[in-house]
């Protein structure tokens, strides 16, 4: 017969509730904007001048699809499903958000949920609101900007159509939750 003292079960217990709670290194990274999504896939079904469009998808944050001058692209991130609540978005960064346009859209097994899009009046200048409505947008000259949409419904794919009229790339850094 095998036996095992008491304090050694319970710290085998313990090891095995943490390795159940824990995630897997590299696969997750998050700032005051956004946490990536584990599990995802990615298409740009609609891109033009857009280069590394896997990068926009990936977990890490660091990485960037690239959006040249006058380009556009539909970014179509699928993942595990978000729960209603949560706010989902894509984080970016452009020396000069002025000429960014961002339009979003949660999807639920390819049925349209919810959408929206950052007001014009807002792009290329710091704010931490949108005016009205559903969405909230950080735009930081140079440095990483936010746009989110505030979901009342559950969704498992997050599309993002963008555009860029600046005469700079953009960096399409991640589609992303929060």
């Amino acid at each position: 017969m095998f036996r095992v003292a008491a304090p050694t079960v319970a710290i085998i217990a313990g090891a095995l509730l943490v390795g159940c709670e824990s995630r897997s290194a590299g696969t997750e990274e998050s700032n005051q904007y956004c946490h990536t999504i584990p599990n995802h896939a990615i298409t740009c079904p609609s891109c033009a001048q857009v280069s590394d469009v896997g990068a926009a998808f990936d977990g890490k944050l660091a990485t960037a699809a690239q959006i040249g001058a006058g380009g556009q692209g539909t970014f179509l991130g699928t993942s595990r499903t978000q729960p209603a609540g949560s706010v989902a978005g894509v984080y970016f960064t452009l020396t000069n958000p002025a000429g960014v346009s961002i339009t979003l859209r949660t999807l639920l097994d390819g049925q349209e949920q919810e959408t929206g899009t950052a007001p014009a009046t807002r792009q290329g200048t710091t704010s931490s609101v949108c005016p009205g409505g559903n969405m909230e947008c950080s735009f930081n000259d140079g440095g990483g900007s936010w746009v989110g949409m505030n979901t009342t419904q559950p969704y498992d794919a997050i599309e993002a159509a963008i555009s860029n009229s600046s005469a700079l790339t953009l960096q399409v850094n991640e589609l992303c939750v929060r």
